[in-house]
């Protein structure tokens, strides 16, 4: 089955709340990416094309929310820039893992509290 990514969520802030979805307290970024319920099947069982753990300081996000768009198109751009620092800010000073997939036409960047085991943020760029 062939994905038009036009058709999925470009970001999205997970909805918390009592029914948490598994991946909640898992230690392992990765595993924690696999449980994530509100995440596409296709993106959790698809292969990690790298993680990286960094602690995240307030340069360090200034950074990522100060990042181009890779495609000249992407018009909700600053946007999605406020709602990356909205989600990120309150996680300075913590661990964060960013685990990324990379699938034909599209990759995805997931931001896990390493500390916790939650999903933090996640988004998908097409390439």
């Amino acid at each position: 089955m062939q994905l038009k990514a036009a058709s999925l969520p470009k970001e999205i802030l997970p909805t918390g709340g009592s029914d948490r979805l598994s991946g909640h307290g898992t230690k392992d970024p990765t595993d924690a990416v696999r449980a994530f319920g509100e995440l596409p099947d296709f993106v959790r069982h698809a292969n990690f094309r790298r993680v990286d753990e960094r602690i995240l300081d307030a340069s360090l996000l200034n950074t990522i929310v100060s990042q181009r768009p890779i495609r000249i198109d992407e018009t909700d751009w600053a946007d999605r820039l406020n709602r990356r620092q909205a989600a990120l800010q309150p996680y300075i000073g913590k661990m964060l893992a960013c685990v990324y997939v990379r699938l034909p036409g599209v990759h995805y960047t997931i931001e896990v509290d390493v500390e916790s085991g939650e999903v933090v943020y996640w988004e998908w760029q097409a390439d």
